[in-house]
């Protein structure tokens, strides 16, 4: 299988290692932001996510896998909560790689190999080294804080990147795995073999829940409230996420990312995406065609 393709397509559709804060302008001293207390802030959060039912969008990628990179242009269309169908067409607008996700299915057309899968999300996160569901992915490429439940318990501040909103499991893990303990944005898990760590990570593995393995972390626009960075760590699979979100546009009266960076993996192995969108429109109609030619093989695993 092509594995590379495939990495591109499922995840190249994901909307940065730099970290925007690097890209930020820290003119806006944290003491200017108007005082909110966590409870406001976990409204705001659900207030600024986007509501759409269909999106289309053209995508210039850039990723890095694999040690390799590779740029292209794909077309990206999403029916809310349904369907996300990808078309990539790497230069000439010759398409190669054909995408469809739904709630519970991949599939995929390889016009290079002329081969053809359909699987689940499982086989996915398998090749990609990740554990997304499709709403994650969905979450991610609208810029909707990801896997965030207002139902947890969250603790606040402000800071340089903007307004701070982390589960309060996050720094006690974050120090399990060797980070500082501190709430910035760098990338916390360290799953690079040291003894120490391993023990530690096995420990909280054993001692806590599911759920209590996983820090959520979010930065919120100062002004906008939209998610500027989350961070979201997995001690039970050992992977994390960092997604990063900048040049906002209004679309429709909602603003969408115009620039999405994410990278997943863990320390050993990472993916990079980074993706500009263009052309961005919603709430029209979209057409998501996918048909299988006769002559093309499934690729089984």
């Amino acid at each position: 299988m092509n594995s590379f393709w495939w990495r591109i397509a499922w995840l190249g559709i994901l909307p940065m290692i730099l970290l925007m804060s690097c890209r930020s302008k820290r003119d806006v001293a944290v003491r200017e932001y108007p005082a909110k207390s966590t409870q406001e802030l976990i409204d705001w959060i659900q207030q600024g996510a986007a509501e759409y039912e269909t999106l289309n969008a053209k995508v210039s990628a850039d990723v890095r896998a694999e040690g390799r990179n590779n740029s292209f242009r794909a077309t990206l269309r999403i029916r809310r909560d349904s369907a996300i169908w990808v078309s990539v067409s790497p230069a000439m607008g010759i398409e190669v790689f054909r995408l469809l996700c739904t709630q519970d299915s991949v599939k995929y057309i390889d016009k290079i190999k002329n081969k053809y899968f359909i699987g689940t999300y499982q086989k996915l996160n398998e090749l990609t080294n990740s554990d997304l569901t499709f709403a994650g992915l969905e979450d991610i490429l609208v810029g909707n804080p990801l896997y965030f439940l207002p139902e947890l318990r969250y603790r606040s501040r402000n800071d340089n990147v903007g307004y701070m909103l982390a589960t309060r499991n996050s720094n006690r893990l974050r120090r399990a795995v060797g980070g500082s303990g501190q709430e910035t944005p760098e990338l916390p898990l360290d799953t690079t073999g040291e003894r120490q760590i391993e023990r530690r990570i096995m420990r909280l593995q054993d001692r806590l829940d599911e759920d209590e393995l996983i820090a959520r972390q979010y930065w919120l626009h100062h002004e906008s409230g939209k998610v500027v960075q989350t961070v979201f760590t997995d001690l039970q699979s050992e992977l994390f996420l960092h997604a990063a979100y900048s040049d906002h546009e209004d679309v429709s009266g909602q603003l969408f990312p115009g620039r999405i960076q994410v990278t997943l993996g863990n320390t050993q192995e990472q993916a990079t995406f980074r993706l500009s969108y263009s052309r961005v429109r919603i709430n029209e109609p979209v057409s998501m065609p996918f048909s299988i030619p006769d002559k093309y093989e499934q690729v089984v695993n």
